[in-house]
This record gives C-alpha cells, structure tokens and sequence, in this order.
C-alpha cells in the first residue's frame, strides 16, 4: 500500500492499536482463555494481576503510528518508553511483529504462544512490566523517571540515518533530568541521527495532576518554543478514526521539520486509561489496574469480560492468535522497532595501537618528578581518537569541565551543558548503540548521577541473563578534581560518596580504580576503554603530582590489582609494620610516614602495599575475583600489624575487608572535615597525614612502653602542633612539607 492516508489504512492502524490494547490487558490478567473463546472464569485469571493499564493506551497508540512512519518513509527507528510500567506494551508490539520468537520459540504467534506469553507477564521469573533486556528493541529501562530523553540523544550520536521517539509521560517531564535533556538538541551535528520527543499529555499522575495539564495550548506551545521546539498538539478523548488522522498528520510535520533541520515535539492529549473500563478513563483508577481483583469477585470478573471483549478479539486474531487485517501496519523485516540494526548492537572495542607506549612516562626515580595525571591521559584519548574517527565509535563527556580537568580534544567531546545528568544519559544511550567512551566529572559531583548508574547496573545485571543480549561496552567513569584538592573550595566539594555506592554493588559488574600517578592511571583505562558490560570508576587527581611507578611497574600492579612496593619496603616475612595505601595522596603519606620511621627506627622492619584495583580486596565468597585467604595472607601477613590509608569513607573500606582474618589496626579515610584551607591541613584533619600514621604505627606495633617510641610519638605530636600554628599564621604548608621528597636511597637504589 503506497497511499498511507486512505480510511483503508487507517482502519489497520486501528485494528493494530485495538489488539495491542487487548494483548496488554490479557497479559495483564488472563492465565487460560487468552482469546475469550468461551466466558472467562475465575480460574482464568491470574491469581495477582499486576501491571499499570493507565499509560498503555498512549503508549499503543504511538507504537502504532510509528510503524507508518516506518512504512512511509522506510526509516529505521527505535523506541524509547519514559513513562514507567510500560513493559506490556512493547511486549505487545513484539507478539504483534513476531519478534518474541526470535528470542523464545515458546512465545511464537500461536494459541499457545500467546498462552504462555500471559502466563509470563509480571509474575515470578518472568517479564517484567518494565521496559528490560528481556525484551527486545528495549534499550531503556522504565522504572526511575527522567532519563529517557537523555538516552534518545545518546543513541543517535554518529547514527545519521536513525530516528530514535523518547515517549515522555507527563509524569516524567517535571523531573530535573528531563528538564535538562531538552537542551541536547543543540549538542548534536549533521552526523548525528534524530530525536522525535513525544510527550503523552493524559494529564494524571499517580496521584495529582501534572504540571503541564494545568496550561492552555497556546503556554504549552510558547513553554516548548521556548526550550527550542516545534510543538505539534494532537488531541482526542476516544480512540476513532480523526484521532488517528491527526496523530498521523503530526508524524508527517514532524518529519518536514527535520528537513528544515528543526526540532518538533509531539503533545499527544489523550485520557489516561483510554479504551479501558468507562467508569475509570480518565481518572486516578485507571493509573494501575482498572479492575482490582476479579478472581476473587464474580461482579469484577463480569466486568473485566465486558472490557476485554469490548476489542472484539475475535476479529483481531485468528484460531491459532495470529493478527488478522494488519500486514500493511507491519514493516518489514530489519524494520521492526523490536528488531533492526541498532538494537541489539555488539559494542565494539576501539582501537587503541601503541597508544599506551606512546603516552607512557619514562620514569628514573620514584617520586622525582610532578607531571598532571589528566594531562598525560588526554594525550592517550588523543592517540585513540584519531584511530577510531567515526562519530560512532568514541564519545568523552564533560560537563563544562573539559579544559579544567585537561580534556582538549576537538573531535568526539561534549561539553557544552553543565549536568551531570544529561552527560551520564548520552554516553548510556551511546553505549547501547554500540559506541564506547568515557564520562569525566569531578568526583565530588558524579553522585549526582548515582540513581543512574544504579539504574545501569540493573539493566547489565538483567542483560548477561540472556543469551541473545549482546554486550555493550562499558560505562567508564572518572572522577577528577578530587576531595584530597578540595583545600580552596571546601566541604561542598569533597564527596566520594560513588565510591562507597559502587563498592557495594555487584562485583562481577564493577570495577574501582585508584592510580597513584600518570602511568598507573595510563594501563587502567587502557584496559577499561576495552571491556564489556561493567560499570568502570577511575579515581585520579587533576593537579600535577608525584610520580612513583614505571610502565613495567604499573602494568604488573594492575595485573595483581594489589601488590607490595619492593622500593619502599623490606624483604622481611614478617614486618613490624604494614602500610597499606589505596589512592594517590594516601599513598605519598604513606612513604612520608616510612621515611620518618626508618630515620627515626632504623632497624623496623616496614612493608608498603599498594592497592589499585579496590574490590579485589574482598574476599572470594564475596567476589570471585578477591585475593585469595592465601594471597590476602602473604600480602597483609596473618597477624602483623596494618594500617590502612584510604582515598574514600573508613567505613566503605572496612565492609570490603569483611572476613579477612588479618583487620588492620587503624583505617584512616575521608571523615567529612576540613573546609577552606591548606592541602596538607585538609589530610591532616582527616588523619591521613604522616605524622599521625607514625603514631599510630608506635601504637600498633607496642612501641610506647619504649623511651625511643615515645619519643617519636611526642616529636610527631609536636609536628602537628607547628603545622597547626604555621597554617594559622602563614595560610599555607610548612615548607617541609610542600618540598618532600622520597629520599632516593629509599628507592631503587636501596
């Protein structure tokens, strides 16, 4: 059929909304019986219905007519649901393209397919009723709200010829996230696909009415013009032919508009729960399930026959519930939403030649030199943006954080919004098209984007359970400009709070890295940029800092994760003491401490244990990939004892360290203190400082009942006294402390 306007056509479009329609409410509440061949009874229906029937129709409704848009304009699209418990309706649309079997033979377009495609809705160990990997063409999970048109934008970066619709349930469009999704319209070039954002205005939320319900057409016009839109108001209060000719008449201005290089929005008003139960369309009754409990009352289950037949089963589907009268609504294949070429995409590696080697720092001497972390980093994005040039293939974000966290590429950055939420939502979408990249934040604001990576992680966790699913690549995170350099701006930026949230999520899934210097953080993210399906957190400083390991050094530590620094420890089996230090400025004073120590003790025995790849501090039954009680022992000994310098929170370290049997005497960390002031002063208050490991080390190891411990133990009290006193009379670090170095017979030399 050519003419996609004829009353012919749009009676398909009608028929094809009316058996979605009745394929949700069926998955909804029907066990047996699914087609009505005979009057429902109790033991028919489900023993607890569940599902949400108020969003359903809308959302049919727009699946419906992009189907057309397929046909008409033979355009590849995918189909992004905001609004949440809408899992039934792409169901529904996968039953109706015959997609489901693809995945599973037992749900092809059979009486018994369909059977067990009810039994399988919203019950133990099946679909959800959420948008999920298990559902194919889904690449957006519907649960927590707001992110949906942030993954639309993602998906089409580098995809010129793909027109990705974010359905936005008003509901949705109030939320923070959204709100600042609308401006990456002005993010994207002419490499990138289209964005078609329609926003199902049924006026009702869970339980008021939303925000936009309450303007006029004419304030909603002028509201989405001014965010940069055309908006394209389409009404109806029932489901009839002009309902569908105007939905209709919008796709096709929408795609005019693309031509002219606008950005349109579709404001689709309809009631909520339309085509349900008379009494509850319209109303808050509709929001779940408009029939509460019909197994359980006859008049109920009366009720729930009289609506379900209202769609006429009979005429949409054959004996064997194949859709009938509807092959002109139907694209072809490669053209399904539930089924084209973005998706299901493999993500694909980029390629990263020699551009390790290349950016690597020679290195003489520990701690010697003081090169930007993030500088020598850029030089390594640099490297691989030019061997992936594809639009598709590379995407770093920043929020207008790019220069200041040294990120200078030209090509394959966006930075031009400051939200954290909109970067976090791009690079999701993009990975989910098969694109690979980074998201660069300063540590102190990625737990603004927490809930999403919790939201992501969710959906990996769902994704490896099925066969079919393809692997993405991963969301790498870095965080930058961190709490231990928050010295100027204080409390509000020192936060490591995505490191305690990370650490206790999956392990299999998530990776937690803290590199101490350039080439440490170098062979890192050379191997996150290149794995699949995890959450990767890199932690690295943005100011010039010490450098301690060589590439040989660096590329053994992050094969072990965790290992001893041969230059600054002893060989004994068994040492007095045992430094552990996970993270850069815990780590430089760690080795000031050692120094102090040695000139001060010099018979101690000291072991120095660096610690890059955090989680592989858990022990095995907790992680498959934790240090072994054999591997943890010989490291940390059984009895010796440790103390542990750590970047983050005392007590995220601690719950990682859960069934050790060696626990370390004191862990020091990140305690919420320390506002404006000096650097060292900010470690200092946090007892990650030098002085105050030495102390504890005298504690430790029972040297205080010795006049030589005590000493110490008075000389490093007096330290911190006149650090104390210099900081309050000068506004900055003693001069000993700013000028430290490790001595270079400590080194390799020693």
């Amino acid at each position: 059929m050519s003419n996609f306007d004829t009353d012919d056509y749009l009676e398909q479009l009608d028929r094809y909304f009316r058996a979605a329609n009745y394929l949700c409410g069926a998955m909804s509440y029907l066990d047996h019986n699914v087609l009505l061949n005979r009057p429902l009874v109790a033991d028919d229906v489900k023993v607890k219905p569940l599902g949400h029937f108020g969003t359903i129709p809308g959302q049919n409704l727009i699946y419906t007519h992009i189907n057309r848009l397929i046909n008409k304009y033979q355009q590849q699209v995918l189909v992004l649901q905001g609004p949440g418990h809408g899992g039934a309706v792409a169901l529904a649309n996968a039953y109706l393209n015959d997609d489901l079997v693809k995945i599973n033979a037992d749900l092809d377009q059979s009486l018994t397919g369909l059977e067990t495609l009810c039994q399988q809705f919203a019950v133990p160990f099946g679909f959800s009723s959420h948008p999920e990997p298990a559902v194919p063409g889904a690449i957006h999970p519907g649960g927590e709200l707001g992110y949906v048109l942030a993954h639309a934008f993602g998906a089409v970066i580098g995809h010129q010829q793909l027109l990705t619709v974010a359905i936005i349930g008003d509901g949705e469009a109030e939320t923070g996230p959204l709100q600042a999704s609308w401006q990456a319209n002005t993010m994207l070039g002419e490499k990138d696909g289209k964005v078609l954002p329609i926003v199902t205005l049924n006026g009702l939320t869970m339980e008021n009415t939303s925000w936009l319900a309450h303007k006029d057409n004419a304030q909603l016009k002028a509201y989405f013009q001014s965010l940069g839109y055309q908006p394209l108001i389409v009404h109806g209060k029932t489901a009839n032919q002009q309902l569908h000719r105007d939905l209709a008449a919008a796709m096709d201005q929408a795609m005019a508009l693309f031509k002219k290089a606008q950005w349109p929005v579709i404001i689709l008003q309809t009631p909520k729960g339309m085509t349900g139960p008379e009494d509850t369309i319209g109303t808050l009754a509709s929001h779940r399930l408009p029939i509460v409990a019909p197994k359980q009352h006859p008049s109920e289950l009366e009720q729930l026959t009289t609506w379900l037949n209202s769609y006429h089963p009979a005429d949409l589907f054959d004996a064997q519930a194949r859709p009938k009268d509807m092959t002109a609504v139907i694209p072809e294949a490669n053209y399904h939403v539930s089924d084209n070429r973005y998706t299901n995409r493999v993500g694909l590696a980029p390629k990263v030649h020699d551009a390790l080697a290349k950016t690597a720092l020679q290195l003489k001497h520990p701690g010697q030199k003081k090169v930007s972390n993030l500088e020598k980093l850029n030089q390594y994005l640099a490297q691989i943006a030019a061997q992936n040039p594809k639009p598709d293939q590379l995407l770093v974000l920043s929020p207008d954080e790019a220069a200041s966290n040294d990120v200078a590429l030209k090509d394959h950055l966006l930075d031009q919004v400051l939200s954290e939420h909109l970067d976090e939502g791009l690079l999701e979408g993009f990975l989910q098209t098969g694109g690979s990249g980074v998201f660069v934040s300063y540590e102190g604001f990625l737990p603004i984007v927490s809930s999403m990576v919790s939201q992501h992680l969710k959906w990996l966790t769902q994704g490896t359970r099925h066969a079919w699913r393809k692997d993405i690549n991963a969301l790498n995170l870095i965080g930058t400009s961190t709490l231990w350099e928050q010295n100027s701006n204080g409390l509000t930026h020192q936060n490591p709070e995505l490191l305690n949230t990370l650490a206790a999520k999956n392990p299999e899934l998530v990776r937690l890295y803290l590199p101490v210097d350039v080439n440490t953080t170098l062979v890192t993210f050379n191997d996150m940029i290149k794995t699949h399906q995890k959450v990767n957190y890199l932690i690295t400083p943005k100011h010039p800092v010490r450098q301690w390991f060589t590439l040989k050094e660096a590329q053994l530590l992050k094969q072990k994760g965790l290992d001893i620094v041969d230059w600054a420890s002893d060989t004994a089996e068994k040492p007095d003491i045992i430094f552990a230090a996970a993270g850069c400025k815990p780590f430089e004073e760690v080795l000031a401490a050692t120094t102090i120590l040695k000139q001060e003790l010099p018979k101690l025995n000291i072991r120095v244990i660096n610690i890059l790849d955090l989680l592989r501090l858990q022990h095995p039954t907790i992680n498959p990939r934790g240090l072994t009680e054999a591997g943890y022992n010989k490291l940390f000994t059984k009895q010796q004892p440790i103390i542990f310098n750590f970047h983050g929170y005392p007590l995220t370290l601690q719950g990682l360290l859960l069934n050790r049997q060696n626990q370390p005497a004191f862990i020091n960390g990140y305690r919420e203190e320390g506002s404006v002031t000096t650097p060292f002063d900010l470690r200092v208050q946090n007892s990650i400082d030098r002085f105050t490991l030495v102390k504890q080390a005298l504690i430790a190891m029972h040297r205080l009942d010795t006049r030589q411990g005590r000493n110490l133990f008075k000389q490093m009290t007096n330290q911190l006294i006149a650090h104390n006193d210099y900081v309050a009379s000068h506004q900055t670090d003693l001069p000993e402390i700013d000028d430290w170095q490790l001595p270079i017979l400590q080194s390799k030399e020693k």
